[in-house]
């Protein structure tokens, strides 16, 4: 007589008995399998354990599915590093690897040593090395110089002075530590001295600012002697007078504990501009500076 196949009743809960496709879980192998004898009677056996300390009750009683194929996994294959650092699976598309975020870190550092030599670079550029400022004469008119010597001898003038001095640092202001000078002189004699800029006053990095002058003096004393009374009658054949400009000043830089003294001469050749007569264009004069001091 054929045997009749006996099945253990599964369990009573529907999302246990729907089985892990359908979001149950799996029904214990801990169920009794057997056959029926010719009395009927059940004649099975038990399947063996596999995975000890789990109640083999027909169900899952400690461990849900889910949980427990995961541990398998855990026991049964070892994860990638890029898995174990990022604390997911393999698969999980979430997650960044290893790799990517070694060259992540590699790449901040590379930026972060990059960015700081260029920093370095350009603070090196705007405040270590000193450019010196350029002075021009942009225009000048001489409508008198008369040479008086009684009782003592003494210039009448009246001239005009447009300058430009230029601050060429892009990164540092100038300041003037003693007032902005600008001495007159003929035959090396000084007759005049006016101020352009007071104490204090501070000339922008980069910036051009221009100093219009206008002076004149009916006795402005001046020691000039033989020699220099005999230039004034020479040149007052020719009409044409040689004058100097003596600019002086001392300024302080931006982030620079040394002052600097700064000297220039500017040599001038003006005709008198008689009333009425051709204006004649003035070439401009770029002044000459003194040598520097150290650290200047």
């Amino acid at each position: 007589m054929a045997s009749t196949r006996l099945l253990v009743p599964v369990p009573s809960d529907p999302i246990l008995a729907a089985g892990p496709e359908c979001g149950g879980e799996e029904q214990s192998p801990l169920a009794d399998v057997g056959h029926r004898n010719q009395s009927g009677q059940a004649v099975g056996r038990r399947r063996q354990d596999p995975y000890p300390g789990l109640k083999s009750s027909g169900q899952w009683q400690e461990t849900p599915h889910y949980k427990h194929h995961h541990l398998l996994q855990d026991l049964n294959q070892e994860k990638s590093p890029e898995a174990t650092m990022c604390g997911c699976d393999d698969d999980c598309c979430g997650c960044i690897s290893y790799r990517t975020r070694e060259n992540i870190k590699y790449g901040c550092i590379c930026f972060g040593v990059v960015a700081a030599i260029v920093l370095f670079a350009v603070l090196l550029a705007a405040y270590a090395f000193l450019r010196h400022i350029t002075i021009i004469v942009e225009d000048a008119s001489l409508t008198r110089f008369a040479l008086l010597t009684s009782p003592t001898t003494a210039l009448a003038y009246n001239l005009s002075l447009t300058l430009s001095v230029r601050n060429p640092n892009w990164a540092m202001t100038m300041k003037n530590t003693e007032p902005f000078e600008a001495a007159y002189k003929f035959d090396g004699q000084q007759f005049d001295r006016v101020q352009l800029a007071d104490k204090g006053v501070k000339h922008p990095a980069g910036k051009t600012i221009l100093y219009r002058l206008a002076t004149s003096s009916d006795s402005d004393y001046v020691s000039l002697g033989n020699a220099g009374v005999a230039e004034y009658k020479k040149e007052n054949q020719t009409g044409v007078f040689e004058l100097e400009v003596a600019l002086t000043r001392k300024v302080s830089y931006t982030a620079r504990y040394t002052k600097c003294k700064i000297e220039a001469t500017c040599p001038l050749k003006l005709r008198i501009e008689q009333p009425g007569a051709t204006t004649v264009v003035f070439e401009k004069v770029k002044c000459k500076l003194a040598k520097a001091e150290k650290n200047c």
